[in-house]
């Protein structure tokens, strides 16, 4: 079923999971995806001319999110999250490479439905969240926030992930001025196969 209503305490911990800044002392979390995505949408949002209204579109929190809680025959209760805000287009699969990408980012089907694919948007030395692989569901997660962390990483593979005809950069690879600018020129029109 989806979760229209959250506790308090996950409206709570939402704040931190998209806070688009540190508090004094704060460490950075360990897998800052949804952070990195708030972050991204913010910056868009202060280059673009946005009325008040459209200006909510680049503040990301769980409104923007479609959360779903599937309990197993156990009890246990495991989530899926898709990203459903739609102030920014997908940038289309480029690069010479772009065979070698995975089915689901050529495919455009916004998350991956195997293990695999979803463990490689996961950047180096960062725990993976435990996921189980659902047949007719596709992944899910133990906690809400494992959820959005995977989702948040889907969505940046899927807008960054460029391959060569020998290698793969995966979305942790650019810096946020590289996805940045990504996103700008394709949003001129200017991303094509040739970059």
């Amino acid at each position: 079923h989806s979760i229209r209503h959250f506790k308090k305490d996950i409206q709570a911990k939402a704040v931190r999971w998209f806070s688009t800044s540190l508090e004094d002392g704060e460490n950075i979390p360990e897998f800052p995806s949804t952070n990195i995505l708030a972050l991204l949408f913010h910056l868009l949002g202060e280059h673009e001319s946005v009325t008040k209204n459209e200006a909510r579109k680049f503040k990301i929190s769980l409104d923007d999110w479609e959360i779903s809680c599937f309990k197993k025959k156990t009890g246990e209760s495991l989530f899926r999250a898709c990203f459903i805000n739609d102030a920014v287009n997908l940038n289309p699969v480029f690069g010479r490479g772009k065979n070698k990408l995975p089915k689901w980012i050529k495919k455009n089907r916004g998350r991956p439905s195997k293990i695999a694919e979803a463990k490689a948007c996961v950047p180096p030395a960062v725990a993976i969240p435990n996921m189980e692989e659902i047949h007719g569901v596709g992944l899910l997660f133990e906690s809400i926030h494992d959820a959005l962390k995977m989702e948040a990483a889907f969505w940046l593979e899927l807008q960054f992930a460029h391959a060569t005809s020998s290698s793969t950069r995966h979305w942790f690879m650019h810096t946020m001025d590289q996805m940045l600018h990504i996103l700008l020129r394709h949003k001129e029109g200017s991303l094509n196969g040739a970059n």
